[in-house]
């Protein structure tokens, strides 16, 4: 999956191996441009510049509910975040997904509003994530006010 989005082999590492797997979880370690890659690839139905490069039957279920964790929504890893956004009508619920890592790192997807976000951060083992504070309190609110919702087309860069 990673050669046809050009992601170069000496650009990620992934510690997991069957004896570390208690420890190191599934922690991968992309650079933000490769994380906004597969966050457009899932967002494109597996699609990258016009090439089926994993199957929509692959990237369809990934999203959606398949279990809860902690009271949250969780889909294949994709977690559903809700957010109560504040406009100038009032608070809107909104719900987006996001793959995300230990310390905020994190891909958004919004595909209502055309959106796919990366944040990378340091607050490893921290409660709270700045990333989802800045996702309710200043993108969604900006990207609710100015961006339609409707004629959605490929987010794939040309």
């Amino acid at each position: 999956m990673f050669g046809p989005l050009a992601i170069r082999r000496a650009d990620w590492r992934w510690n997991y191996n069957l004896t570390n797997a208690d420890e190191e979880f599934s922690q991968i370690y992309l650079r933000p441009r490769d994380m906004l890659k597969l966050g457009i690839l899932f967002h494109d139905g597996g699609g990258w510049h016009g090439r089926q490069v994993v199957s929509e039957s692959g990237v369809n279920p990934a999203m959606p509910e398949h279990s809860h964790v902690e009271n949250t929504s969780y889909g294949y890893l994709w977690w559903s975040h809700p957010f109560n956004v504040q406009m100038s009508g009032g608070a809107q619920h909104v719900t987006i997904v996001a793959a995300q890592g230990n310390g905020g790192q994190k891909i958004y997807a919004a595909p209502q509003y055309h959106l796919v976000a990366v944040f990378t951060a340091g607050g490893y083992n921290a409660e709270s994530t700045p990333p989802n504070t800045i996702m309710e309190k200043i993108i969604l609110p900006s990207l609710m006010k100015n961006a339609p919702t409707s004629g959605q087309t490929s987010m794939s860069p040309e």
